[in-house]
């Protein structure tokens, strides 16, 4: 997928009238209905493709090294899959990297940020040294991985060095002790790193599902450890985005999430995935327990790189609280017309 079709449709459904998109898709859960489909499109127009098998290894910063190479050099380090980004964090300051939180927000700008040349002699006493950074942002993801495309806008932030005592203690050595909140990207390192993932919760009082774009890591989220099956599985778990959150409703008991230390997630030999919760899964009905399920299912048929006919939610000490799979009865109808409306704003699924 480009990055002009994969953008438009992380730019897709603020509004919550949202089309019928895929079919009734025969999970077995009662009922069939359908949405307007009327909404506004809101494309937004990508750089280039993000080439997902192209990987970014993190370099720590060499002995001595001047601050315009820590400066770039921890640019290049947001870009890599660095396990906690501890690499990009041996670039700044120890209060520094305590504060720094890659995970609660990303700002995509059309480039990679263009680091201007710091003022020399801007900072007559010598407290440090401050680069500029500047681009153009098109975008913003929160901590909820909603990705909100904005008008074209230019940002202008800075990074800002100290030095301070060398490790081995003998000498100094340049740090960042300031710098802009979250993950800063290129689109087409942000394109690389991350994918587009549509969750589905039910719409409120309805027997339907609605679509609620997000965007997870292409492979093993650096923070989390997770792999891209079990992150759209915490994704789904942590709610509807806050732009969808009126209008839909999670079958999820309130803090229900993966059992502790849950970072991978596989299909066995009959394509079943199981699921295992927190005790605040524990106290959900067979019914309420079936519709969390179909929401799984209709989520992760969305991942190429999983298979599920089936999955099975496990309760917090293993045991099964309900199974659903995929139907294949003939009589499976279709709800509106997936192919000719794909392209609009949101998209709804119908469960039957």
């Amino acid at each position: 997928m480009g990055a002009d079709s994969r953008a438009e449709h992380a730019g897709r459904g603020r509004s919550t009238r949202a089309v019928v998109l895929a079919a009734c898709g025969g999970l077995l859960v009662t009922g069939c209905a359908t949405m307007p489909d009327s909404g506004d499109v809101s494309p937004v127009k990508g750089a280039g493709n993000g080439d997902s098998q192209v990987r970014v290894y993190a370099v720590a910063p060499r002995e001595n090294a001047d601050p315009d190479e820590i400066v770039d050099g921890f640019l290049e380090a947001m870009t890599s899959d660095d396990p906690g980004f501890s690499t990009a964090r041996k670039y700044l300051t120890k209060k520094a990297a305590q504060s720094w939180k890659p995970e609660q927000s990303i700002t995509v700008l059309t480039t990679a940020p263009n680091r201007k040349p710091t003022d020399r002699n801007a900072d007559p006493e010598n407290q440090g040294r401050a680069y500029p950074l500047s681009g153009r942002r098109i975008a913003t993801v929160d901590a909820r991985h909603a990705y909100q495309p904005v008008s074209p806008a230019e940002y202008l932030q800075s990074i800002h060095v100290v030095q301070q005592p060398s490790a081995n203690g003998k000498g100094r050595e340049w740090r960042i002790d300031s710098l802009p909140p979250g993950l800063l990207l290129g689109e087409a390192d942000f394109l690389r790193n991350y994918r587009s993932v549509n969750k589905y919760y039910f719409a409120s009082g309805e027997n339907w599902v609605v679509a609620d774009p997000v965007y997870i890591r292409q492979r093993q989220d650096p923070v989390t450890r997770m792999d891209p099956v079990t992150q759209t599985v915490k994704a789904l778990l942590e709610g509807p985005t806050n732009w969808l959150k009126p209008a839909v409703d999670s079958q999820f008991p309130s803090g229900t999430e993966l059992k502790s230390g849950v970072t991978t997630l596989a299909t066995d030999d009959q394509s079943t995935l199981r699921v295992p919760l927190n005790a605040k899964a524990d106290r959900a009905d067979g019914e309420a327990c079936r519709r969390m399920a179909a929401q799984l299912l209709f989520t992760l048929r969305g991942l190429t790189s999983v298979n599920v006919e089936q999955v099975e939610l496990l309760g917090s000490g293993g045991q099964s609280l309900c199974r659903l799979g995929r139907g294949r009865r003939p009589s499976s109808r279709r709800c509106g017309t997936p192919a000719a409306r794909s392209t609009r704003t949101s998209s709804t699924s119908t469960a039957s």
